[in-house]
């Protein structure tokens, strides 16, 4: 026990001490106090019933989901609440007027279905959300929310109940599923990867796809473009001139839907700069040098610095007549 409980309070301090908010939320020595506080209150004994601490557990619970945001950024933090929330249900709600509460039909239902749920619903979205080029609607997420629903308890009454039953299906039947799945899987996987997506899925005119590849072996898509790298400190950006020198007049910025479009200007015959921002950035018109001395990963740091240094650029040059940024 206290071998856990160390090692629970060390998991906990890393959560504070690591700045990438992906490492914390999906490797296990950041996420391993979550699952000790469950198991540590195997060690308490049996508590009688307490209505203040099943009330304040619920209300606890209650307050941490409504205190997650987009503009939150210490999720890892915040699960504190919900697991000390739940932690005070299990230990004193069991008889009280919570535990009633809780254990109402539909809540009920709710519970035996969400572990379906939460495997099911990120897919659902995701996918709704990148086959749309607009911004899904309160209608959208209704309706998503009740085929997540509605496929959760399909998931669970036909594969989550049959597994848990060993006279329906053996151990040994799991297993050989289980690796059939991987492997299916992994194959597919890997075809896809061969294949680069299976480009030839849809139709693509001889002109986009043209388009394509000059933008990913002609020298600006080899040489002007700043590629997303998590090591990259680079604070200037790669300006590359485009057409004839005495013509000058645009100037294009942007990632990388900035450089598709490169085909269509040299097709047009324009001349000018095309200066990248990297992927994934914004253009920023800022000048904000104490955002960028504070930036936490490179990632951040480039993406702050290139943007001001074209900006720079572009009021030094007057003869800059047009200025395109582009970003998706």
């Amino acid at each position: 026990m206290v071998i856990l409980i160390l090692l629970a309070i060390i998991s906990f301090v890393l959560i504070f001490v690591t700045e990438n908010t992906t490492t914390k939320f999906y490797l296990l020595p950041y996420r391993f106090w979550e699952l000790a506080i469950g198991s540590l209150i195997c060690f308490i004994p049996k508590q009688k019933k307490s209505e203040i601490f099943a009330a304040s557990g619920l209300i606890i619970l209650l307050i941490s989901v409504c205190m997650l945001s987009e503009e939150y950024n210490n999720i890892s933090q915040l699960m504190l609440l919900p697991c000390f929330a739940t932690g005070l249900l299990i230990v004193f709600a069991e008889g009280s007027f919570v535990a009633k509460l809780l254990s109402l039909k539909p809540l009920m239902w709710i519970g035996l279905i969400s572990y379906s749920a939460y495997l099911i619903h990120q897919p659902l979205f995701a996918f709704a959300r990148i086959s749309s080029l607009d911004p899904l609607t309160s209608t959208h997420y209704l309706g998503l929310i009740i085929v997540t629903f509605s496929l959760s308890f399909v998931a669970w009454k036909f594969i989550e109940n049959p597994f848990r039953k060993k006279n329906k299906i053996s151990f040994r039947v799991i297993i050989i599923v289980s690796v059939l799945f991987m492997v299916v899987l992994k194959g597919g996987a890997m075809i896809i990867e061969y294949k680069k997506g299976f480009p030839k899925r849809f139709e693509m005119s001889e002109e986009l796809e043209t388009s394509f590849e000059w933008a990913g072996n002609s020298k600006i898509g080899k040489e002007c473009f700043v590629y997303h790298d998590e090591g990259n400190s680079q604070t200037k950006p790669n300006f590359c001139t485009i057409g004839q020198e005495k013509s000058f007049s645009y100037f294009l910025t942007g990632n990388s839907f900035a450089l598709a479009l490169m085909p269509l200007f040299d097709s047009l015959q324009l001349s000018g700069f095309y200066a990248s921002v990297g992927t994934g950035c914004h253009f920023l018109c800022t000048e904000d040098k104490e955002y960028i001395k504070t930036a936490k990963t490179p990632t951040a740091f480039y993406c702050n610095t290139l943007p001001v240094a074209v900006f720079e650029y572009i009021k030094q040059n007057d003869f800059i007549k047009d200025i395109m940024t582009i970003r998706y």
